[in-house]
């Protein structure tokens, strides 16, 4: 489970994307559904996961990336969060909207039907995205864990928070010379 939560998103998809743009500031990249998030803030777009796969920006280009529905259908979820990571400016913020892995039953049949799933609908069942966030780098500050019963048992959990880079640290050998060794 995840410890942060954060109650201020409501339960309704468009206002729940709405509330997470709220969020948004300088420099915007959307990236996957939100249909009708105009942040009126000049905000680059990308629209399918595959095309963030293939985006090339330079790096600490954005102070914020809004992601909805994409790390369920990227090819290698953690190549795109390193991507993102990369895309963010050091003080900068990812705002996701995310459906996950459930847990018990839910979570073992989230795992067998996901190869079956991802070959009709584009779609990984069994994702963890909030560990991905981690291993590329990112520090989730701020994370609610909901359910959207009316999608069904498979898609029903869901992530929606925030990110931001970690910040680097030095390396400190135990002989205090900054240099890892013996």
């Amino acid at each position: 489970m995840l410890p942060v939560v954060d109650h201020r998103f409501p339960a309704d998809g468009p206002q729940r994307l709405r509330a997470l743009a709220a969020d948004a500031c300088g420099r915007v990249l959307v990236i996957g559904e939100g249909p009708g998030l105009d942040l009126g803030l000049g905000e680059v777009r990308i629209d399918s996961a595959a095309d963030c796969s293939e985006a090339d920006f330079p790096p600490a280009t954005f102070d914020t990336i809004i992601t909805c529905w994409v790390f369920c259908r990227v090819a290698d979820p953690d190549v795109t969060a390193a991507a993102m990571c990369r895309w963010l400016k050091p003080d900068g913020s990812l705002l996701f909207v995310e459906h996950v892995l459930g847990g018990g039953f839910r979570a073992r049949a989230q795992r067998a039907l996901s190869p079956l799933w991802v070959r009709l609908a584009g779609c990984e069942l069994d994702r963890d995205t909030i560990g991905t966030l981690r291993r590329a780098g990112l520090a989730v500050t701020d994370c609610e864990r909901f359910a959207i019963p009316a999608w069904g048992p498979l898609f029903q959990t869901c992530v929606q928070g925030m990110a931001r880079p970690r910040p680097l640290q030095a390396y400190r050998s135990p002989r205090g010379d900054g240099w890892p060794g013996n």
